[in-house]
């Protein structure tokens, strides 16, 4: 992650704004950034490119879904990770996703390519750097559960007393009706 640095990040964002990423692996035709988001693993032992497909397609939908809005609706038209208005085909293309990203600031999508577009990718790649930079995956595995004396499952709250689990599903008994 030694080359990672906000400026490129934004470049390869902005290369994937013409293909769109709806999918996680509409990821796989940009390898580049791929690989800027989700590094295989070293060894030669690296996991398919399809979860890290994945990975990177959570990273940058997380990222958009952290900015306010008008800016989260903007780039999730940009990047085609929204549904389409009712009545239109299924895929959009740039300049149609350019004009609907304009909507949101009553501007034509020539005019917002040109003055709100890179205000945006250079928001959006500084949101994806920090959480790289600071190793917050966007799908963070939830807190161990704690054993505590005999075989007991216990979950931790938040004051980090635990809890009891709660029991097992074979002791449920239905309430009668009244």
């Amino acid at each position: 992650m030694s080359d990672l640095d906000p400026a490129r990040l934004g470049r390869l964002l902005a290369r994937a704004y013409r293909p769109g990423i709806a999918l996680p692996t509409d990821l796989l035709d940009q390898p580049e950034l791929l690989d800027l988001l989700a590094p295989g693993r070293p060894h030669g032992d690296g996991e398919h490119p399809v979860y890290r497909a994945q990975r990177a397609h959570r990273l940058i939908v997380s990222a958009v879904a952290s900015l306010r809005s008008p800016h989260c609706d903007v780039l999730r038209a940009l990047l085609d990770l929204e549904a389409p208005p009712a009545g239109r085909r299924i895929t959009l293309n740039l300049t149609e996703r350019r004009e609907r990203a304009g909507t949101y600031f009553n501007v034509a999508g020539d005019t917002f390519r040109r003055h709100h577009e890179p205000r945006h990718t250079q928001a959006l790649a500084a949101e994806i750097y920090s959480r790289l930079k600071a190793a917050a995956d966007t799908a963070r595995p939830a807190p161990p559960a704690a054993r505590e004396g005999g075989d007991e499952l216990t979950i931790p709250t938040r004051e980090g007393v635990p809890r009891s689990a709660p029991p097992a599903a074979s002791t449920f008994t239905p309430r009668p009706y009244a």
